[in-house]
């Protein structure tokens, strides 16, 4: 027998738009905005290299986002912060290294 293996997301959204399920135009106009900005966060995860989908929640107007960073993403990022950060510290090094030799 093999054993379950946990479910690919690295991050769950909980996404809520409006409950009420009248129809006036206040709430059809909250409606039209909550789906822009699900589609946005959509588009805007999965541009970025994430994967991304939503799923029914627990309640009316309520999705999860269930998103996964791929491996190969995540050693970029891993890669770039490296960088970011050895270049932060080399300037703050030189700028200190600097003042020191002003004040010599």
């Amino acid at each position: 027998m093999t054993k379950p293996r946990p479910p690919d997301v690295d991050l769950i959204i909980s996404f809520r738009a409006t409950k009420t399920t009248s129809i006036s135009k206040q709430t059809r106009e909250d409606a039209r905005k909550a789906d822009a900005q699900y589609t946005s966060l959509i588009n805007t995860l999965t541009s970025k290299g994430l994967k991304a989908v939503g799923r029914r929640g627990e309640s009316l107007g309520h999705i999860l986002v269930f998103v996964l960073c791929p491996h190969k993403l995540v050693e970029e990022l891993v890669r770039h912060e490296r960088f970011v950060f050895s270049f932060f510290c080399q300037t703050i090094y030189s700028s200190a290294h600097a003042d020191i030799l002003q004040a010599v």
